[in-house]
């Protein structure tokens, strides 16, 4: 029942940080509308061992926290970060004491309503790697890999994983 509520939570917040950046002016506080995949803002990662290059990306700021998300428009599937902006290093992904920020991943499969989360299971399921911080241009660069589980407890496993120069 809990990891039922604490789905339902997780993906409606992603829907209610979609809505916000589509609504809102990218010059008024650091929330970005929509950017095409490019030589800026790649993201890109193996699922279950299938290759996985979303040609959408968006990705919200606000106070510490970074939202990524890229989605892949043919078959509307998207794989998240959200994570506590520290610096560069290593951030855990999982509900774990090693993850006190609260940094979560997924994968979500759109059409179908499916989403895999990676805080559904005590455990550090993951982490993503920031490889470069750039303050002054707000990019950011980095790689990831996460085991994530559905309401069933189902997993899928996303792996070498990065994300390139993205504004933030």
């Amino acid at each position: 029942m809990k990891l039922s509520r604490l789905f339902l939570l997780c993906c409606l917040s992603q829907i209610a940080i979609l809505v916000t950046s589509c609504s809102s002016d990218s010059s008024a506080g650091g929330i970005e509308d929509e950017i095409i995949n490019s030589d800026e803002n790649f993201v890109a990662v193996q699922v279950n061992r299938q290759s996985f290059v979303p040609d959408a990306v968006t990705v919200n700021s606000q106070e510490d926290f970074v939202n990524i998300i890229g989605t892949e428009t043919a078959t509307n599937r998207s794989v998240f970060l959200t994570f506590k902006l520290i610096g560069e290093g290593t951030l855990n992904l999982g509900d774990s004491a090693n993850n006190p920020e609260g940094n979560i991943a997924g994968f979500l499969i759109n059409d179908e309503d499916k989403g895999y989360l990676t805080n559904g299971i005590e455990g550090n399921w993951g982490e993503i790697k920031i490889t470069k911080l750039d303050g002054i241009n707000r990019k950011i660069s980095g790689t990831f890999h996460f085991t994530a589980y559905d309401q069933e407890y189902r997993p899928i496993v996303l792996e070498n994983g990065e994300f390139l120069d993205v504004s933030y």
